[in-house]
C-alpha cells in the first residue's frame, strides 16, 4: 500500500511538472531556440518582439567618403523599426507547447523575414544634414587639361573633387537601409561627381597629338655664322584646336616672326664697320649691297613646312636679294675698296691683295658723282 501511494505521488509530481511545463510553453519559446540568430529561448512574443526591436534601434549605416571621412546615420535617429506584424505570434502558434519532452533538449533555428522602416521625413532631415553637402567639402571636379612642359604638349590630371550627387546617394542609403546594410561606400557606389574630360579621354589625346605634330618640329636657320632655332617654346603660341578638333596656325603671328627675321638679319642699306687699307673702323653708310628677307614667301614656306608636321630642319630663308657671304661681316673676303678722297683702289681676292692704284671716280656733281656706301658689281 505504501508503495502504490509511493509511487502515485511520484507520477502526480511528474505529471504537475509536465503540465507546468506545457503551460509555461504555451506562451514561451523552447529552450535553445533562436529567431534570426538571436537566442529567445524562455522568451514570450511580446519579449522577442521587444528584443529584435532593441536591435533595430541599435542599428547604424556608415557612410564611406574620400579622404578616410564616414558619417553615421543612427536607427534611432531616423525611427528605424521592424514591421514584424504576426511573425512572432505566428512563430510561437507553430509551437506545440505540450510536446515540450521531447522538444525542449534540441536546438531549433528559426527564420522570420523582417521588413524594415523609418520614418521618412526623419531620414531627409539627417540626409541633408550631412556635411559631405557643405560647401567647403563639395568640390568641384576638374577636367584633365594640355599643359606645355619642356617641349611638348602633357595630358595634365585633372582633379577628382568631393562632390557628391545627392541623388544618386538617396537612393543607394534607401536601398541598403532597406537591406539592412551597414556601410556604403560612396566611391563604390559611384555616388562621386566626374569631370568630363579624364586622362583617357580620347578627343584631349587626339588634341595633344595634333599640338605636338607641330611643337615637335625645330627648324634651324642658317645665317652663316649664326643660327636662329625655330621650336616648339615658340610654336606653341601659334597653334590652336577648332571645335573639329584641327590645328589652326595663327598666320599673323608667323608673318610677325619672320619680320622680327628680317628685321635682325637683313643687311641691305645696312651701316658697316670697316676695316680699310689704310686705317680702321671706318663707317660706311648706305649702298644696295646685302642681304635681304622675301617676307611673304618666308612666310608662306614656313606655314607650309609647319603643317606637314615633325620638322626637324636646316632650313635658308627665302630671299629677295643676296649677298657675297651670309656671316655677320657679309662683305667677305673678295671684294673693291675705293677710297674717294684718295682716289685710290684695292682689290682683295680671299683676303689677299690682288691690285691697287690710282682711280678717277665720277664728277661731284649730283648727276655724276659716285656715291658712298657697300655696292655689288652690276656688270662687269
Amino acid at each position: 500500500m505504501k508503495i502504490l501511494i509511493g509511487v502515485s505521488a511520484v507520477l502526480l509530481t511528474l505529471l504537475i511538472i509536465y503540465l507546468g511545463m506545457g503551460t509555461f510553453f504555451t506562451k514561451h519559446f523552447y529552450y535553445q531556440t533562436t529567431i534570426n540568430g538571436k537566442e529567445v529561448g524562455g522568451k514570450t512574443v511580446s519579449e522577442v518582439e521587444a528584443l529584435l526591436q532593441d536591435e533595430a534601434k541599435s542599428y547604424r549605416i556608415t557612410l564611406q567618403e574620400r579622404g578616410g571621412k564616414t558619417e553615421t546615420i543612427s536607427g534611432a535617429e531616423i525611427d528605424y523599426i521592424y514591421e514584424l506584424k504576426d511573425s512572432v505570434a505566428q512563430l510561437k502558434k507553430e509551437q506545440k507547447a505540450f510536446s515540450w519532452l521531447t522538444k525542449v533538449w534540441t536546438e531549433k533555428r528559426l527564420e522570420i523575414d523582417l521588413e524594415p522602416s523609418y520614418d521618412e521625413k526623419l531620414f531627409k532631415k539627417y540626409f541633408n544634414d550631412l556635411e559631405c553637402f557643405l560647401p567647403t567639402n563639395s568640390v568641384e571636379p576638374k577636367d584633365a587639361t594640355l599643359v606645355f612642359e619642356g617641349n611638348a604638349y602633357i595630358i595634365k590630371e585633372g582633379d577628382e573633387g568631393s562632390k557628391v550627387k545627392k541623388d544618386k546617394l538617396y537612393r543607394e542609403l534607401e536601398k541598403t537601409l532597406l537591406e539592412e546594410g551597414m556601410t556604403v561606400n560612396l566611391e563604390d557606389k559611384r555616388c562621386y561627381e566626374v569631370a568630363k574630360v579624364t586622362l583617357d579621354s580620347k578627343e584631349l589625346i587626339a588634341k595633344r597629338d595634333a599640338l605636338n605634330s607641330y611643337v615637335d618640329a625645330q627648324i634651324t636657320y642658317d645665317f652663316g655664322d649664326r643660327i636662329e632655332v625655330l621650336d616648339g617654346k615658340v610654336i606653341r603660341d601659334w597653334v590652336q584646336i577648332d571645335e573639329n578638333n584641327e590645328v589652326i596656325l595663327d598666320e599673323a603671328a608667323i608673318r610677325n616672326y619672320v619680320k622680327q627675321l628680317a628685321i635682325t638679319y637683313d643687311t641691305l642699306y645696312s651701316t658697316r664697320q670697316f676695316e680699310t687699307s689704310v686705317e680702321s673702323g671706318v663707317t660706311v653708310v648706305g649702298g644696295d649691297y646685302g642681304w635681304r628677307i622675301n617676307k611673304e614667301k618666308e612666310s608662306q614656306g614656313l606655314i607650309e613646312l609647319l603643317k606637314k608636321g615633325n620638322q626637324k630642319i636646316f632650313r635658308e630663308p627665302e630671299y629677295e636679294q643676296e649677298a657675297w657671304c651670309r656671316d655677320t661681316y657679309d662683305v667677305g673676303d673678295t671684294y673693291v675698296e675705293i677710297n674717294l678722297t684718295r682716289q685710290y683702289l684695292w682689290l682683295y681676292k680671299e683676303g689677299k691683295l690682288i691690285t691697287e692704284g690710282s682711280i678717277v671716280s665720277g664728277t661731284g656733281s649730283n648727276s655724276y658723282a659716285t656715291p658712298e656706301g657697300t655696292y655689288r658689281i652690276d656688270y662687269k
